[in-house]
């Protein structure tokens, strides 16, 4: 397949792997990202220390990392994905969940004691947010690179908690694994940049 240079028009010989790709121009340095054979620009020439960062546009780049979310969105950001079973879970997200949803469940059983409705808004509370619990759980096992099935740990007398415990409050893995990419954004892989000629 061939391609275009959108900045000297040399024609180039395009390989499918470089395809969705930030490549650079073998006859002038242009860096730019082949579309299906459409070459789009996307960012001047730079130096050969630099050719290594990530495109903009690139899939990493869109990840906002849990880090810059606070107390109180964690907790908002679990309800979102209220049966979302897929992805990862930091321990920031997973553990400010945990934090309001005590919070709020124990106020709700306490205007309902006072009420004399016998706890009746903290029991339908909880009720509301096992799914989203759950589902954090989850995801907080795929953070550490486990599966689903780790779960079932729990129901191991006496230790099983502690052991379901240990696991929730452990660092995630660093970086991609196979449930999806670090929450905080941490040592995201960069794609070399492959040039021509």
């Amino acid at each position: 397949m061939q391609g275009q240079c959108p900045k000297c028009k040399g024609i180039l010989e395009i390989q499918q792997e470089w395809i969705e790709r930030l490549i650079q121009c073998p006859h002038c340095g242009e860096q730019f990202v082949i579309q299906g054979a459409v070459v789009q620009e996307v960012a001047p020439a730079v130096p050969n220390a630099q050719n290594n960062r990530q495109p903009a546009n690139s899939p990493n780049a869109k990840d906002e990392g849990i880090s810059s979310v606070g107390a109180f969105g964690c907790y908002l950001k679990v309800l979102k994905h209220y049966v979302g079973f897929t992805g990862r879970a930091s321990r920031k997200e997973y553990w400010y969940f945990v934090l309001f949803n005590f919070i709020i469940s124990f106020c709700a059983g306490f205007i309902s004691g006072l009420l004399g409705l016998e706890y009746l808004f903290g029991i339908i509370y909880v009720l509301l947010t096992i799914l989203p619990w759950l589902a954090v759980c989850v995801r907080r096992l795929h953070d550490i690179n486990y599966s689903v099935w780790h779960f079932l740990i729990v129901f191991i007398p006496i230790v099983g908690i502690f052991l379901l415990l240990w696991n929730l409050v452990k660092r995630g893995t660093i970086g991609p694994n196979k449930y999806g990419n670090d929450p905080y954004g941490a040592a995201q892989p960069t794609p070399t940049v492959p040039t021509m000629g």
